[in-house]
């Protein structure tokens, strides 16, 4: 299954970012406030869309990195 990545941005002047694809097989599926990696930095999985992470579509996921955290 394929999983889009899309960096988030802070909802004003930094837009989000679509980083790529992953492939991997269901149960091998990101979950929600999950961490991954991502060319060797971790990020945290702070949304998904469609939400509940359904089997046979393709996913995006928002993350973030594990190191910072916007201010809302």
């Amino acid at each position: 299954m394929n999983y889009k990545l899309i960096l988030r941005g802070n909802g004003g002047d930094i837009a989000d970012v679509t980083l790529g694809v992953i492939f991997r097989d269901p149960w091998q599926r990101p979950q929600l406030s999950q961490q991954i990696q991502w060319h060797g930095k971790t990020f945290t999985i702070v949304s998904c869309s469609p939400v509940g992470n359904p089997d046979n579509a393709t996913v995006s996921y928002t993350i973030e990195p594990l190191e910072f955290s916007y201010k809302h």
